[in-house]
């Protein structure tokens, strides 16, 4: 009778100090494992620390809990697809949270269109309270601004309000000075407020950091979404339409991509036409110095008199 070979207990713990061992890689770490070896565990990872960031943002613009579970799984595909593109440098939070929220508004767009045609599902559906729907327009509001402010000012923001880290922690993930996350935090604070300001929302310091404490993603993410994501990014695979908030997603980076690049080339193109001008003017002007003199303009001869005897 053959022996049944049973999971051995060295295996087991070998896993677990695999998976204690990436825990402790960054983002970038992470992302260049799945990208090279298409580790499910390594992306796991990024999906457990961005998730709860990705799915608050996909919540507060689309209401429907489906829908923003296709939003917040088409970012994660998009990443999976991109990882080989992101710079070291990059925090990844920011660039996750800037995806996301173009996608929820892609769906949000998408979802409209649909109901536009289906008016009894509008029907059916009961309509916020005051005080909810306030609350949506504002957090709708603020990842508006936030996702607008440069990079440089937006990933701190993320990183210190909506995903509870320290100046220190943040400091070690952006590889740089606590000195400069804490500078960067306030110039941040006070351009929101510059910002929110012109949209007619007034707020002081104290009143804007409880805006975004307020909206932290705090929620962590269901084990079965996480785990779908996970599966799904080193399958390659998802749903129609999740697909197709992908597909619609790489296709609109790519098309940023050719118009940054199709600008870049003007402006190269300008230069070197600028440059070109100043130097045939400037050989002009040398030609003209080293060209001889024209002689002085000379009177014409006096007329001979003739004087008659």
């Amino acid at each position: 009778m053959p022996t049944k070979l049973l999971p051995s207990t060295g295996d087991a713990a070998r896993r677990r100090t695999s998976l204690h061992t990436l825990q402790q890689y960054t983002d970038a770490q992470l992302l260049e494992r799945f990208a090279t070896r298409n580790s499910e565990t390594a992306f796991a990872i990024l999906v457990e620390r961005h998730g709860p960031l990705v799915q608050a943002v996909c919540r507060r613009i689309l209401h429907n809990s489906d829908d923003a579970e296709d939003a917040f799984q088409a970012a994660f595909l998009v990443l999976a697809r991109k990882a080989h593109t992101i710079q070291k440098h990059q925090a990844l939070a920011s660039w996750l949270y800037k995806v996301a929220y173009r996608i929820a508004l892609r769906a949000r767009t998408d979802i409209s269109r649909r109901r536009d045609q289906e008016r009894e599902a509008i029907q059916s559906q009961l309509p916020p309270t005051p005080a909810e729907a306030a609350q949506r327009e504002l957090g709708e509001l603020l990842d508006e601004e936030v996702q607008r402010l440069p990079e440089k000012y937006r990933a701190p923001i993320l990183l210190c309000y909506l995903q509870g880290q320290t100046n220190e922690e943040a400091a070690r993930q952006l590889s740089c000075p606590t000195g400069t996350v804490k500078v960067r935090l306030m110039r941040a604070r006070n351009l929101l407020r510059k910002r929110l300001s012109r949209r007619g929302l007034g707020l002081t310091v104290t009143g804007l950091s409880a805006l975004l404490f307020e909206n932290a993603a705090v929620a962590a993410v269901p084990a079965n979404l996480a785990g779908a994501t996970a599966g799904a990014a080193a399958a390659g695979s998802a749903s129609p339409s999740v697909a197709g908030l992908v597909a619609t997603t790489l296709k609109a980076m790519c098309l940023t991509k050719l118009k940054v690049a199709a600008a870049l080339l003007l402006t190269v193109l300008v230069g070197c036409t600028a440059d070109g001008l100043s130097q045939r003017a400037s050989a002009s002007a040398e030609v003209k110095q080293l060209r001889p003199a024209d002689p002085l303009p000379t009177s014409p001869p006096a007329p001979l008199l003739v004087v008659s005897r």
